[in-house]
């Protein structure tokens, strides 16, 4: 139900959080007329996880967030990109493959092994065979170790090569193995993807949150540690500055990781319903590695844009797949993505300096190539999506205990229709996306007023194709 039709909009709104959700729903009640709404944002800075940086003084502009419009058709973020002339390209990791593929062997026989084509139809075959295996409730790594039980793999190197052709179509959810509910986004249950082939936003996805929030009324630096129902049915927000501010409506984009750790106080508290959907979701760890050179120099060993590595420490898939991203920046870069179990690993005990060197040293040996036959890196940087403050990870995903309605549940309005949330994980069919947040602040605006809009985004889950 509609709680206002637009009739009187002299109401106050307060959005908590400037990502790409936050700056929808602002948006969208700007353009029903609401004048007196305010965005609140923990950070110096607005686009939460959506954040274009120069990697090491460079000049090369890569996004250390989110960096993928994952489809370009009915997709609403290439909507917002076209009406706001942001030009998007697509990159061969989505169009081509398989790609090749090379095993690091421990062993100290081998510097590489590259699989066959025939070695990775057959390895990728696989997955046809264990996706009815798949059960809601049941692990990733439980649901793989079983399947490779039953199908009689006991030779290490033959289960280690089916384990990372197994993980590596389901890395994306960024969540451990051992406790990622796999049977949903396989099912297509959770994090949906748009029609069409994966983008790049050229110059990154910070030019989108620079439109999308001119002559929006942001406050930055302003950390929400407290939000109560007060009287009149209002809602009251108290930042760690000490300042308060009162509103009608308060929408709540902030990540599943700062609701999680209870960053922000509720009063009343919040239903159990809400609090125990959010205890069974988790935030995945998807981070990267980028790393720019004066040289292309592992040109002529892989060429299709796409290196996936195989090297497997302590039952970890470790720095696995290389990028080159050379084409969308104009300088040699690789961006190395890696997720899950190891990632949460490689944050708690890798320093930035320990992650360039074996990212460098992995890619050297990937290329055929020795640490000391290649450049040091002219700019690099490592993302720590994991310990930042204002997220606690990268995006939301199901942990075995949970189901895509606890992400229904934390997005049912709280204080008789006046506290209100929004983000990715509050859209199963979209979470872990950019246009899912979009898609989320709109809704949360049309709950408020029905007349809310974004030109070019349609309100509502992006039908299957």
């Amino acid at each position: 139900k509609k709680m206002s039709q637009g009739q009187d909009r002299k109401e106050s709104v307060i959005v908590v959080g400037a990502g790409l959700s936050g700056l929808a729903a602002a948006t969208a009640l700007g353009n029903a007329g609401w004048s007196n709404v305010k965005i609140l944002e923990a950070r110096p800075r607005l686009g939460g996880r959506t954040h274009t940086e120069d990697v090491g003084g460079t000049g090369a502009m890569v996004d250390v967030g989110a960096a993928w419009l994952h489809g370009d058709k009915k997709n609403p973020v290439a909507e917002l990109c076209k009406k706001y002339d942001v030009a998007y390209v697509d990159h061969s990791m989505m169009k081509k493959g398989p790609h090749m593929l090379v095993d690091l062997p421990s062993d100290g026989k081998n510097d590489r092994v590259v699989w066959t084509e025939e070695e990775k139809a057959a390895y990728l075959g696989m997955l046809f065979e264990l996706v009815p295996t798949m059960k809601p409730g049941v692990s990733a790594k439980d649901t793989f170790e079983k399947f490779l039980d039953e199908k009689g793999v006991k030779d290490s190197t033959k289960r280690i090569r089916s384990l990372f052709a197994m993980e590596g179509p389901i890395g994306g959810t960024a969540g451990p193995m051992d406790d990622l509910n796999v049977y949903y986004p396989v099912n297509l249950e959770t994090g949906r993807l748009c029609g069409g082939y994966d983008q790049l936003p050229v110059g990154g996805f910070s030019a989108l949150v620079k439109k999308m929030s001119k002559g929006l009324n942001v406050e930055t630096k302003k950390v929400v540690t407290k939000i109560e129902s007060v009287k009149e049915k209002r809602v009251q927000v108290t930042c760690a500055d000490g300042s308060t501010e009162t509103a009608d409506y308060v929408i709540v984009t902030v990540p599943l990781g700062v609701l999680k750790k209870e960053k922000i106080a509720f009063t009343p508290a919040l239903p159990k319903a809400k609090t125990d959907a959010i205890s069974k979701l988790a935030m995945g760890y998807y981070e990267k590695v980028i790393m720019v050179w004066d040289k292309a120099w592992w040109k002529d060993s892989y060429k299709d844009g796409v290196l996936l590595v195989n090297k497997n420490v302590n039952g970890m898939r470790v720095f696995p797949d290389f990028v080159d991203i050379t084409d969308k920046l104009g300088q040699p870069a690789v961006v190395c993505l890696y997720n899950g179990g190891f990632a949460r690993h490689a944050q708690d005990t890798m320093t930035d300096e320990q992650m360039v060197e074996m990212c460098r040293e992995m890619l050297a040996r990937a290329c055929g190539k020795k640490l000391k036959d290649i450049p040091k890196c002219k700019g690099s940087l490592c993302t720590r999506w994991r310990s930042d403050p204002y997220a606690y990870g990268s995006y939301s995903y199901i942990t075995v205990k949970g189901t895509p309605q606890d992400m229904h549940e934390i997005a049912a309005p709280a204080y008789d229709g006046h506290l209100l949330f929004a983000g990715e994980h509050t859209i199963p069919e979209h979470n872990a996306s950019v246009h899912g947040p979009v898609i989320s602040g709109l809704r949360e605006a049309m709950r408020i007023d029905g007349n809310a809009k974004i030109d070019g985004v349609t309100p509502g889950v992006i039908p299957k194709e």
